[in-house]
């Protein structure tokens, strides 16, 4: 109907421009109707058309919740679901990889492991991170010259394989979360990039990280954990992204094994999911809470 009405509109215009009984004023004063009465259509069809989308990622959040999401309040959820959908408006998916097709599902899922994570924080999207790229399944970096499952590298790309992805879904209790380690790394990468979002981290209770994970890091080459991957982490970064997915997917386990670990990271993310529900904790007195 719209464009029907912008038709005869613009057929008139025309009409009126090659008749010689309409004034030139007249002409130009339509002329610039069109154009008033056009940008308000193209608004209110782009207005539309954003708020289906956002109605449609908000549905499909709600019916494929994670077990992070359905352990919120009522209110957290609806802030959870304003994030998730911030998220996914801010960024590009690409689909890679023959028959790779990116779902509206598929960009519910990866944005609700970038909030799961930084949910206690303040607002926060990976600013520097703007393209999403999926794969099918397992690819190969050009940059590391191997098989990867996912990646997260300075050029602004976050790449994961859905296969890889969805299964650390299927299982949220074996410690093994590829979203999560991913979005982990691009945590803290982000938080050391000078844009909008740089130095978010609590600097003191980074620094205690830091130190504890150096510390951690030489004692597992002598003594043994539970958490091989732990124990096998090569870098700091790599311990890190490792202990975010033991932090969400077993954390009364983590907490019993390592209470340094676990009280270290409930301070920098400011929550502490060993609780019966997910807990933010304030930021005053998160160390206080957890001790």
């Amino acid at each position: 109907m719209l464009l029907l009405f912008r038709l005869i509109f613009l057929a008139i215009l025309i009409w009126m421009g090659y008749s010689s009984s309409v004034p030139m004023p007249l002409v130009i004063l339509a002329a610039a109707a069109f154009y008033v009465i056009d940008l308000y259509v193209k608004y209110r069809i782009d207005e539309a058309d954003s708020l289906n989308t956002i109605d449609l990622l908000r549905t499909t959040l709600r019916q494929h919740p994670t077990p992070y999401y359905l352990n919120l309040t009522p209110t957290q959820r609806l802030q959870f679901e304003e994030r998730v959908i911030r998220f996914i408006l801010q960024k590009e998916f690409i689909a890679r990889g023959e028959g790779m097709k990116v779902t509206t599902e598929m960009k519910v899922k990866i944005a609700a492991c970038a909030v799961q994570l930084t949910f206690g924080l303040k607002e926060l999207y990976f600013t520097h991170f703007k393209k999403i790229l999926l794969y099918p399944d397992r690819y190969y970096s050009t940059i590391y010259k191997q098989y990867h499952c996912g990646e997260v590298n300075m050029r602004g790309l976050i790449v994961l394989s859905w296969r890889d992805f969805e299964a650390g879904n299927v299982n949220n209790e074996d410690g093994l979360n590829l979203g999560l380690h991913e979005m982990a790394h691009a945590l803290h990468l982000e938080n050391g990039i000078q844009n909008e979002e740089y130095d978010f981290l609590n600097r003191e209770y980074l620094r205690c990280w830091t130190r504890l994970s150096e510390a951690e890091l030489m004692r597992f080459q002598v003594e043994k954990s539970i958490f091989k991957r732990l124990c096998a982490a090569p870098d700091e970064h790599e311990f890190f992204a490792v202990a975010v997915e033991l932090f969400f997917e077993l954390p009364l386990l983590l907490k019993q094994q390592h209470p340094e670990i676990y009280n270290s990271l409930a301070n920098l993310l400011n929550q502490s999911p060993a609780d019966s529900k997910t807990i933010i904790l304030s930021n005053e007195s998160a160390l206080h809470q957890i001790s």
